[in-house]
């Protein structure tokens, strides 16, 4: 694994849960980008697996909790290995159904002005900026994000 100089180097993996709030959010980014690069993923390409799972974490502060819920909860969970960037999101939540978690295939498709609200936009993000990610969630039984990042030379 290339280390970036004189940056100490962070034991993986990591599990992380704290309250569900929009207020985390820069905290738990901070750790993704950390592990981005420590993984070897620079520029961009490390910027958009911020954003994936920023959207991830938006999701579940926003929509996973009513509002009476007492202790809204989110854990990320950071993973490197040699050849890949594992990151999972996980909530307590209301869950849902399988359909309730279709990503649009396209931003065109997204744009259609027949679609039903403005959901979906940040599981196309989620699916366009990793390689791989699976979303398992249950009508009252919380959701679960997988997000992977395959290095280039690894893939």
């Amino acid at each position: 694994m290339d280390l970036t100089p004189n940056k100490p180097s962070r034991s993986f993996p990591v599990r992380i849960t704290c309250r569900a709030d929009l207020a985390v959010l820069c905290e738990l980014r901070r750790h993704v980008i950390e592990a981005a690069e420590q993984c070897g993923f620079q520029g961009e390409e490390a910027v958009k697996i911020e954003m994936a799972v920023d959207e991830a974490c938006s999701n579940v502060a926003e929509h996973a909790y009513t509002p009476d819920e007492g202790d809204p909860t989110i854990t990320l969970e950071i993973d490197l290995t040699p050849r890949a960037l594992t990151i999972h999101v996980t909530d307590r939540g209301r869950g849902g159904r399988p359909e309730d978690f279709s990503a649009f295939q396209s931003i065109g498709e997204y744009c259609r002005m027949d679609r039903q609200g403005f959901s979906g936009l940040g599981l196309l993000i989620m699916k366009k900026f990793m390689d791989e990610i699976e979303v398992v969630s249950q009508p009252n039984g919380g959701t679960r994000v997988m997000m992977r990042k395959y290095r280039s030379e690894a893939a």
